[in-house]
């Protein structure tokens, strides 16, 4: 024998059920990282960064303190250029091989470069021996600096100056490949 349920008799109303909240998988997460946190902080591994003989407050003063003083020491740059004081032979770092020694005319550019020291960049009978004389062209960050040095450095083979009797230069002689 068959039964049929008729629309309204055996049927419970159908009402909106409100839906499910999907489970939290990670609801522990926060008790079990907790639980971690005191475990590591009683162990051995943290007690090396504590513990360090080494890191006495004299030693950790004195290290600010360096640090500091670089900081200020390297706060301003300076962009330079070494200009030849008289007509000599001088040493050429950026000539091709076989090719020591250029020269170098009064005026002329011999190298450009950056520094934190001023004229002191070089010892005063190294400015003697070469013939040359160091003049300050910019003050500013490093990164300003290094930028005009190395556009100056690129601009030079279109100066009238980077053709020498020796060879045509494409960088000023005194600057070495690595500047």
């Amino acid at each position: 024998m068959e039964t049929t349920v008729l629309p309204g008799k055996n049927c419970k109303p159908r009402t909106a059920e409100a839906p499910q909240k999907p489970g939290k998988p990670f609801r522990w997460l926060p008790l079990l990282v907790a639980v971690l946190i005191v475990l590591l902080g009683g162990s051995e591994f943290w007690k090396q960064f504590y513990d360090d003989p080494g890191l006495d407050d004299a030693a950790v003063r004195a290290a600010e303190e360096e640090a500091e003083e670089v900081a200020r020491r390297h706060e301003v740059w300076i962009q330079y250029v070494l200009i030849a004081d008289y007509t000599m032979k001088r040493p050429c770092l950026r000539c091709p091989e076989g090719v020591e020694m250029v020269t170098v005319k009064a005026g002329e550019i011999y190298k450009y470069g950056i520094t934190t020291q001023g004229r002191a960049r070089y010892a005063a009978d190294l400015y003697a021996s070469l013939g040359v004389t160091f003049f300050e062209e910019y003050r500013g960050s490093y990164e300003t600096c290094k930028r005009m040095e190395v556009s100056k450095i690129v601009a030079y083979r279109l100066l009238p100056q980077s053709f020498k009797i020796e060879v045509k230069l494409l960088r000023p002689p005194g600057n070495a490949y690595k500047s």
